[in-house]
Parts: structure tokens; C-alpha cells; sequence
């Protein structure tokens, strides 16, 4: 049998943990598996389907693969396993702690690496500690404010948890073929990632998994790769076809051991899928964007374009927000009056989750992720450049002052620029020998609106042992957005899958 999950908000604080837990357990009970590499989710023919899940038939040759670890295991995996993942057919759990959640194993992916390797690398201190505290029967938990102890800069500010996470990917890869071999389409996501079943499974049916393809949400790497170099962000979930997989764990098998060593050079772990896929392969990324986002509703990007486009995937959901969105999905396939299969889209998102959300003309220490490179515009010069140049933008406007100078003069630069709903301000200072050296400002606008979430400010410091500080102003135009708003669409028409 199926768990029926109430209708109703997600219970916070303790009530949350032991409700949610008391449901995970109930529901293993009525959905056990034989095969404890599993989770056997459909249940009985007599089991109502779930609206938010594709027919069987559908999702058959999915294998759902995600990513998580041992500090955020427990607290991340039973909302995902209450909602979205009971649409899985095939599902997979990767970590780096080998445990049990009942009758599912998560697989500890790190195992393999070179023993001497496991026992010395900074990198794995907290893989270390984390084997320690579980033979010694403590909380593996209380683990998860582990700072990462490398000097690396890439990683400097950012807990043991996140620098470990980068050797997970190429040995999760060779792991899932080497459970479910030979299916058609692997999906690897996180225990943050919302996947939207219907609009994967209709999305999937326009490609051929007998051709080696990459899909997800395109990052660039310039410095690193140079122009045209994307990875697929892991948070927004990618997707790799049967004949990529039997190349990468097959033709080219014992390729993530002999990654190993090149790992700790690299900055972060979806960037070595794409650099490995690459290299050994020749493959490179198909986009997915917008579809795949990595952001979450009061995050998402909302403009032309986007407004009436299918969504796939979100990112960084908390759990009452993938609550919130399993809900929303449930009334929408339930309630929709289409006389079609209905699709969820970017503006039922925006009608039903943000609708009461009002944009502020401005924020402090916010990032409403106007520097998105995907939806930048290029901000006016100021009059004296234009007199300098006078051929060059021609009728575009101008401004009295750089735009960079300050939040005020990046606000006034959307302002005259019609494309602009939004902008963000960065003012950053470097400190070097406890002198400031120098500082700035860069004005980032953008062609879409979205809400953002708030940014205190930050230091690190870079490889030069330089401090350096950042401080985001973000703002929006409000009288645009809502212009915009009103004459948005209800009723999209066709859905543009490409």
C-alpha cells in the first residue's frame, strides 16, 4: 500500500521530527523491499496513483540516483522520501558513510578511493571522524559544523561536508551502472532537489538513450576551460543517457579510480563530471536551462521566456517548501480543468507560490541574483564614455554616473534601461598585510525578477592570502515587475520542451 499524506503544512520543531520520522517508518512498513539496494514505491495494484507520479510504464528504465552525507543524511532524506522519491522506480542512495534507513542502503562512494589516500588526505578528515563516531556509537550529526581544515582557498569558509562532496560524483556514476546496469536514463539530484516526475518523464521522451548525452543546467568555467566549457549543476540535478554510462563504466572501465588523483585540484564535483566526460568521452553538455534551475520558488527567475516554460527541477528546498510544492503539484494534476496531460510551468509556480510575495524597492546584505550569467544585461555608460565613443551603442541610454560607483547609481542604470526589472549591487574591498589595498563596486542588471534570499556579508581569504570582503545591495523596479505581471499570460498554449 501507498502512505497517504495529509493535506495540510509540515509541523515544525520537535513535533516536525518525530511526526515526519513516525511517517518514514510506517511508510517502509507498507513499501518494503526484498532487495535492500532499493525502494520498491509502487505497492499493490489496489494502491491509488499518485497524481504527481508518471504511470510505471513510464518510469521503468529511471534510475534515480542522489547524493547526500552521513551530517545531513537523516535530517534531508525522510521529507524527500515522503514526496518526490515515492514516484522513483529505481532508486539509489550515495553517501560517504556506509548506513541504513530500514529497508534502504545508502552506499558509501568513497570506499573505494586508495587506502593510504583515505588515511592521510586532509580532504577526508571528516570521512575519518565520521567512520570513528559511528564504531563508536555517536551522533554523526553533530559532525556537520566540521570546518574543512585544508589551507586550499577554493574551500576556505566552507564546512568538511562541502569539500568532501567533490569525490563523490565519479565513483556515484560507476556505482549506479554497477547496480542497475543498462537502463535507460540515470538522474543524480540531491537531498535539496525538487524533481517535477511528469514534466522528467515527457522531457525524456524527446531524446534517444542510445546516444551518449549529458543534459542538465549549464555552468560556465572560463578561467578554468575557456569560452564554451559548461558543467551541469549538480544541485539542479543531472541527467546521463545508457550509451554515456556504458562508455564512462564500461568502454573506458576503472576511469573514476583513475581520477583519484586529480581531484584535489579540482574545484568542485560537478565541474569533474563535466571535465572528465570531456576528456575521456568527448562529451559535452546539452543544456536543460530553464527547466533544470537551481533555484528554489522565491529564488526562480520570472521574464519572457521563462514564464511559460515546463519546470523540471528546483534547488536548496527546505522541507516544508518541498511540502509546499508536492501540495501544489497534487491540486494542479487534480484540479486542472485541461483537457490534456497538463504541465506544470514557471507561472503556476509564480501564481500560487509567490503570488502574495511583494518585490521592496530595495535590501541590504540581499542577493536577488541579478549577476545570474545566463540573464545579465550590460549596464549604460555614463555620459562622458559615450562622448568618448560616440559611435558605439548608439540610442542607448545614458547616465551621469558609473554605474559600479554605488547602489544608487546601479539603480538608476535599471532604471533608464527598459529590460531591467532588477539589480544588484557588489561592493567588495581586499585587504592585504592589514592595509586595504584597494575596492570597488560592480553593478550586475538583469532582464528577469525574482526575490532572492539574504546575504550577510563575507570574508575569506584567496590564494595570495589576501582578505577580501563583499557586501550585496540588491533592488527592483517595482512598477515594471508589476506592469509585467498583469499583462503575464494565464493560459500558455503549447509547451516548449527544447
Amino acid at each position: 500500500m501507498l502512505l497517504t499524506i495529509p493535506r495540510a503544512p509540515l509541523p515544525t520543531g520537535l513535533a516536525f521530527l518525530s511526526g515526519l520520522f513516525l511517517l518514514t517508518y510506517l511508510y517502509f512498513h507498507a513499501s518494503s523491499s526484498s532487495n535492500t539496494h532499493l525502494l520498491s514505491i509502487k505497492g499493490s495494484t489496489q494502491s491509488p496513483q499518485l497524481s504527481q507520479c508518471p504511470p510505471s510504464s513510464a518510469i521503468s528504465n529511471i534510475v534515480l540516483s542522489i547524493k547526500t552525507g552521513a551530517t545531513e543524511a537523516f535530517d534531508k532524506l525522510p521529507t524527500q522520501l515522503l514526496t518526490i522519491l515515492q514516484c522513483a522506480d529505481t532508486l539509489l542512495l550515495f553517501s560517504d558513510l556506509e548506513q541504513d534507513i530500514h529497508s534502504l542502503h545508502i552506499h558509501d562512494v568513497l570506499s573505494r578511493y586508495d587506502p593510504e589516500f583515505l588515511a592521510n588526505h586532509a580532504d577526508f578528515e571528516l570521512y575519518r571522524k565520521q567512520k570513528e563516531y559511528q564504531a563508536e556509537g555517536r551522533d554523526v550529526q553533530t559532525l556537520s559544523t566540521m570546518k574543512d581544515s585544508n589551507s586550499d582557498w577554493r574551500t576556505a569558509g566552507h564546512n568538511a561536508a562541502w569539500a568532501l562532496d567533490k569525490y563523490k560524483f565519479l565513483h556515484m556514476i560507476e556505482r549506479a551502472w554497477e547496480l542497475q546496469p543498462d537502463k535507460d536514463w540515470y538522474v543524480f539530484a540531491e537531498t535539496d532537489t525538487y524533481i517535477v516526475w511528469r514534466n522528467l518523464v515527457k522531457w525524456l521522451e524527446r531524446f534517444d538513450p542510445s546516444k551518449s548525452l549529458y543534459l542538465g543546467r549549464g555552468e560556465p568555467m572560463k578561467k578554468e576551460e575557456g569560452e564554451g566549457f559548461y558543467f551541469a549543476h549538480g544541485g539542479s540535478g543531472f541527467v546521463l543517457s545508457r550509451a554515456a554510462m556504458y562508455d564512462f563504466c564500461v568502454t573506458k572501465k576503472g576511469l573514476a579510480s583513475r581520477w583519484d588523483a586529480r581531484i584535489p585540484d579540482l574545484w568542485f564535483g560537478d565541474y569533474v563530471v563535466a571535465k572528465a566526460l570531456k576528456e575521456e568521452l568527448g562529451l559535452n553538455l546539452t543544456s536543460a536551462a530553464p527547466m533544470f534551475s537551481g533555484h528554489k520558488p522565491m529564488s526562480l527567475p520570472i521574464g519572457a521566456g521563462i514564464w511559460c516554460r515546463p519546470v523540471i527541477t528546483q534547488h536548496h528546498l527546505r522541507s516544508e517548501e518541498v511540502q509546499t510544492l508536492w501540495m501544489l503539484e497534487d491540486d494542479f494534476y487534480t484540479n486542472t480543468s485541461s483537457s490534456s496531460a497538463p504541465h506544470l510551468r514557471f507561472s503556476h509556480l509564480f501564481r500560487d507560490v509567490l503570488s502574495g510575495v511583494k518585490f521592496p524597492e530595495r535590501r541590504g546584505e540581499w542577493d536577488n541574483a541579478s549577476n545570474d550569467n545566463v540573464y545579465t544585461i550590460k549596464a549604460p555608460r555614463t555620459r562622458a564614455q559615450a562622448k568618448e565613443k560616440p559611435n558605439e551603442r548608439v540610442g542607448e541610454p545614458t547616465v551621469e554616473k558609473d554605474p559600479n560607483s554605488s547602489p544608487d547609481a546601479c539603480n538608476t542604470a535599471c532604471e533608464v534601461t527598459e529590460a531591467c526589472f532588477q539589480w544588484a549591487h557588489l561592493n567588495f574591498t581586499t585587504i592585504e598585510d592589514d592595509e586595504k589595498k584597494h575596492g570597488g563596486g560592480i553593478c550586475y542588471l538583469s532582464s528577469v525578477f525574482r526575490f532572492g534570499s539574504q546575504r550577510p556579508e563575507e570574508s575569506w581569504v584567496d590564494e595570495k592570502n589576501a582578505t577580501n570582503i563583499h557586501l550585496w545591495t540588491s533592488g527592483w523596479q517595482t512598477p515594471k515587475i508589476e506592469k509585467w505581471l498583469a499583462e503575464a499570460p494565464d493560459d500558455c498554449g503549447k509547451v516548449e520542451w527544447s
